[in-house]
């Protein structure tokens, strides 16, 4: 029987819902970095409602002191989607503000933001259907 369980299994999880070669490009140290900053704010704003105790975790071993469901690690990965995004967004909103609103409109960047939103905001539905399930019916039912 299981006692804890390893972030890598949730890294994994978020991982396969991104597509991002910026990410790959990075030191493994880097990408270590951001991904335990992106969990730390999927478990500290995003999953409240865990009926395990997230904040238990043995930074050494780079794991939970829980022994977490798939579902439980499918929507803490799913808040660290909305941490991926938050950056992307707000860099395209930067570039909008830097260059004319003509400019911008003609350049491929006005789609980029447009299709990051659209993500975020489906990401934000779907991590809200997430917890409202694993709340209402327990923790075995994602699938």
């Amino acid at each position: 029987m299981r006692l804890a369980t390893p972030f890598q299994e949730v890294y994994d999880k978020f991982l396969t819902y991104i597509d991002d070669f910026e990410l790959a490009t990075l030191h493994p140290e880097d990408v270590e970095f951001l991904l335990s900053n992106y969990l730390s704010r999927a478990v500290s704003l995003d999953f409240k409602q865990c009926t395990k105790d997230l904040d238990d975790i043995d930074k050494d071993l780079k794991q939970f002191n829980e022994d977490l469901t798939s579902e439980e690690e499918w929507i803490i990965a799913t808040g660290m989607v909305l941490s991926w995004l938050e950056p992307k967004i707000k860099r395209e909103n930067l570039l909008r503000s830097a260059i004319s609103d003509r400019d911008y409109k003609e350049s491929s960047h006005a789609n980029q933001l447009g299709k990051l939103i659209e993500l975020e905001q489906l990401t934000r539905r779907r991590l809200k259907q997430y917890v409202v399930s694993y709340t209402h019916n327990g923790s075995d039912g994602l699938y």
